[in-house]
């Protein structure tokens, strides 16, 4: 029984305020206030209005007492802005919806969900499964009431690539079948392998439980068709008219298969006039909601592209709920809000949390951090190992063909080592009681079908060669070496697996060797990648397009990947490493070349980028029609297929509060290098004959204050940004014309500058001489590997830095550090509000920092978890090696008093111009219809 304390009690009739008195309900009258709350939960998904509910509650015979039907009316709502404040899963939805209270959660009693909740507790947990039940629950209470007359949704859902959304949306379509809606579509991808995966995953978590209510339109082995709709129709006004009953239907995304069944909901059931769906609610799940859905038509007067148009006519259906499923909603985002037929999500957007456990881009790559975040510490996991580009070819086969009939593929030095490291992991996960369990190695090579033939060949040859010769002393000396450096670059520790020794682990690998087998995944392959008709499976799996998207491949250990992408969505859903590794969180490795690498490190920040943006249209309680996306430009990738940004502009955000800084570096040229040097000079030179005031401080740096602006700008002007940076090409450019019409409207009418140095060290100091008395201390900063050409050293600034002109007595500074260490978020605003203060909202801050070309990096990076136990240990740094020390900068903006540009970013068009997109040529028919791995369109 539930104690109350005090409630105010809304009347039902008058608008006044009561209170009533401390007391406990007795069991009888907690019978009644859940009498009244069912009849709430039943009547509210029919449609009708909570008023009106209450209304006849109070009319019944015997009628419950006022004050129990105005109980059951408060927990109702109080388990609404429950559900609404939700905090882990950021959430924009029109305001009718918002404030909607139809569903205040899941009964005990239903029919569907239920078992669904007691599978996913023994699979995945308790706490992992209540994430699952709220976040579901949330975009449930977005979607209308199945009971009104007539209903059209359109929302979004964006999850994580492998992080278990198809968990989420049957776990919906679960609680909406409770709720009343009757016909379940799922467009499940574009190949046949994963709509099969999907109609098995459907089948055993709902279908199969319970097979007395369902009832499937399509079946593992067989799509939708015109065949099937024949089977069908003997039983279709029986099927549809049985309110009990519920319809499912997994379908590829194919023009002529959705034709076939939109052809099947608005014909006419067989002595009937009514039209199948005119008054059953439908859910329709677009599970890879990027891929295929959105309109590529090549003109805004032209028809729109075959699925998307199917896709369209099935929501001109009476009463629809369309949920669009993705990890990478750059495409959806970008579709015009203002066409009411589309799919663009108008009605929510549902920002789903990363998991527990989950292995994400960060988690992996690491990545920089984001305005108005701290510093970012960790690198990621020590688990990405380089392919030289040299050996790329190896595996990659060429695109022309004449080239690629010269070409011949072979198992390089890298490949060979996952190889080795795959049958190693595999092996260690035995050791720990993972034998009942699949085990995988992706191969992701090329497009063409043929070059996976010859990849798997020689992948083949060589897992045959080391079964062979697996006792001889090389090949033990092989897989002991491997281990023992492997296992020191993440070890079991950091990630709390149990430890495992390599003698244990040799005992396992003859058992490894005879269960592996090796298969290509394509249209061409007799053997195709199928974990539930082969059972368990140790595999190597040599693949291109089916392997990209949406399949999951289970118990992925290690992967190869040397395939070349254009697009952001594209790359990032080829990472198939992503997900949960339960119990071998140490074990994974992934192979790629530097690029490649690079690219997944851009893409995290620009992933958490675009959910930072969305969290804050959360947060502001907008709607999805405020919501303009703004997506990063990347100077190497598409942000989607240029056919998908049709409806995108060129957009830019404020630097209003921003700290900026360098942190890309052409640090093997030492004339670039030594025109930054000379522009640093004159800069001190300037300084000195201005009339600023210099103060020298305790911490090694030098600092000017009430500079002004012309210096700024002209030196900004002659310091040369790396054209790949963030402030490079372009963006320098928007950077320096902000900086100008900042100073024109006086919203910044003076600077300070700091040269940031060492702590002065008599002992060993090494400097760089910028001017008569200015010999400033150098300070270090090393390379990340991958950085390639351009040296990264993935942050230059330091989260002090901002206040580093404000006059602070030790005390106080360390009060301050004190301050932001106890505080979770929020520590840069923090900082500029103490700058504000002290300096002035109009000043802004320009930090140079002068870096020694000998920066040495540390042996090792550890981070610890609560427990004490590394959480990483990664040498992902290199010395810096430059031809010349390397001049840093760092410009901290105060709050501006005008909004201007910035960082670029591509953005949904409110407003089309068409004739920008007239030189799109290709559709999304003939697109998808000649697939490269010959998979049936």
């Amino acid at each position: 029984m539930e104690k109350l304390l005090m409630i105010l009690v809304i009347p039902l009739k008058q608008p006044k305020v009561s209170i009533v008195t401390i007391r406990e309900f007795s069991d009888h009258e907690e019978m009644q206030i859940a009498f009244v709350l069912d009849q709430i939960h039943t009547k509210l998904a029919l449609g009708r209005d909570l008023q009106d509910i209450l209304d006849a509650v109070e009319k019944t015979f015997p009628c419950p007492p006022h004050e129990l039907v105005v109980e059951a009316r408060r927990r109702h709502l109080r388990r609404v802005g429950e559900i609404d404040r939700y905090q882990p899963l950021s959430t924009i939805r029109r305001k009718e919806l918002a404030e909607g209270t139809w569903y205040s959660g899941p009964r005990d009693d239903g029919i569907y969900w239920p078992r669904v909740k007691k599978d996913l507790i023994e699979t995945i947990g308790e706490a992992a499964t209540e994430q699952v039940d709220i976040s579901s629950t949330k975009v449930l209470q977005s979607m209308a009431a199945p009971g009104e007359d007539e209903f059209s949704t359109r929302g979004l859902v964006v999850g994580y690539v492998q992080s278990g959304k198809t968990t989420n949306f049957i776990s919906l379509i679960s609680k909406a079948a409770d709720e009343g809606y009757r016909l379940f579509i799922i467009l499940a991808g574009m190949t046949d392998n994963l709509r099969n995966q999907t109609q098995k995953r459907v089948d055993e978590k709902l279908i199969n439980v319970d097979k007395k209510h369902w009832f499937s339109l399509t079946k593992a082995d067989h799509d939708f068709s015109k065949a099937s709709k024949e089977v069908v129709d003997g039983n279709v006004e029986a099927i549809f008219s049985n309110p009990s009953q519920r319809i499912v239907a997994v379908v590829k995304k194919n023009g002529s298969i959705l034709r076939s069944l939109n052809e099947f909901l608005g014909s006419k059931a067989k002595n009937s006039e009514w039209r199948i769906t005119r008054d059953c609610p439908i859910l329709i799940i677009d599970d890879e909601a990027d891929q295929a859905s959105v309109n590529v038509s090549v003109k805004a007067t032209q028809e729109a592209s075959v699925i998307n148009a199917q896709i369209k006519e099935l929501l001109r259906n009476r009463k629809t709920a369309y949920v669009a499923y993705t990890a990478t909603p750059f495409a959806n985002v970008l579709i015009d809000p203002n066409d009411a037929d589309d799919i663009y999500p108008r009605d929510f957007i549902h920002v789903l949390p990363k998991p527990a456990g989950y292995f994400g881009m960060e988690t992996i790559f690491g990545r920089e951090r984001l305005f108005g975040e701290d510093d970012l510490e960790f690198d990621g996991l020590d688990m990405i190992r380089s392919i030289p580009e040299g050996e790329v070819p190896d595996t990659r086969a060429p695109l022309g063909k004449k080239a690629f009939a010269d070409w011949e593929a072979h198992v390089s030095e890298t490949l060979e080592t996952a190889i080795l490291w795959f049958i190693l992991a595999t092996a260690a996960r035995r050791v720990r009681g993972q034998g009942d369990k699949h085990s995988s190695m992706l191969v992701h090579t090329a497009i063409r079908q043929q070059a996976h033939m010859m990849v798997l060949a020689e992948v083949q040859k060589f897992v045959d060669g080391i079964t062979e010769n697996w006792e001889s002393a090389e090949v033990h000396e092989r897989f002991e070496t491997l281990w023992n450096e492997e296992s020191k670059r993440v070890p079991s520790k950091t990630v709390d697996c149990e430890p495992v020794t390599f003698d244990q682990i040799w005992e396992q690998v003859p058992g490894v060797l005879d269960d592996l087998h090796c298969v290509a995944d394509n249209g061409q392959s007799g053997e195709r990648l199928d974990y539930e008709a082969n059972g368990l499976q140790t595999v190597i799996a040599v693949g291109g397009n089916t392997l990209s998207r949406g399949l999951t491949l289970e118990g992925l250990v290690c992967s190869y990947f040397v395939r070349n992408a254009a697009a952001y969505d594209t790359l990032i859903q080829m990472g198939r490493w992503f997900g949960f590794r339960r119990g071998y969180e140490d074990l994974p490795r992934v192979w790629l070349t530097e690029d490649l690498e690079q690219w997944f490190r851009d893409l995290a920040l620009i992933e958490a980028d675009m959910r930072q943006d969305m969290a804050r249209y959360a947060d502001e309680r907008l709607t999805p029609l405020d919501f303009q996306a703004c997506i990063r430009t990347h100077p190497s990738l598409e942000v989607t297929a240029k056919a998908k940004q049709r409806n995108s502009r060129q957009v830019s955000v404020s630097f209003s509060g921003k700290r900026v800084q360098t942190i890309l570096f052409h640090h093997k040229d030492s004339d670039w290098l030594g025109e930054n040097i000379d522009a640093a000079k004159w800069l001190v030179k300037q300084l000195q004959q201005s009339n600023s005031y210099e103060v020298e401080k305790s911490n090694g740096t030098r600092v000017f204050r009430d500079v002004p602006p012309a210096l700024i700008e002209e030196f900004l002007d002659q310091y040369t940004f790396a054209e790949e940076s963030q402030l490079g090409a372009n963006n320098a450019i928007l950077l320096k014309e902000y900086v100008k019409k900042e100073h024109k409207s006086e919203s910044i009418r003076s600077w300070s500058v700091s040269f940031f140095g060492m702590h002065p060290n008599k002992n060993e100091e090494k400097t760089i001489n910028l001017g008569p008395e200015f010999e400033l201390p150098l300070i270090s900063r090393s390379q990340l590997v991958s950085s390639g050409e351009l040296a990264n050293i993935k942050s230059l600034v330091g989260s002090m830095d901002r206040i580093n002109d404000v006059a602070l007595s030790p005390e106080v500074t360390k009060e301050i550090i004190k301050e932001l260490g106890e505080m979770e978020v929020g520590h840069d605003a923090r900082i500029m509000k103490i700058h504000q203060d002290h300096v002035g909202t109009d000043v802004g801050h320009l930090a140079i920092y002068a870096i020694d070309k000998d920066s040495k990096t540390k042996q090792s990076s550890d981070f610890r978890n609560a427990k004490g136990n590394l959480i990483a240990f990664r040498n992902r740094r290199k010395d810096l090696n430059a031809a010349d020390d390397v001049i840093g900068v760092g410009i901290f903006f105060p709050e501006s008093i005008n909004a201007d540009s910035g960082v670029e970013y591509i953005s949904a068009q409110q407003f089309i111009d068409h004739e920008t997109v007239e030189a799109i040529r290709a559709s999304e028919e003939e697109a998808y219809q000649d697939q490269p791995d010959g998979s049936e369109v």
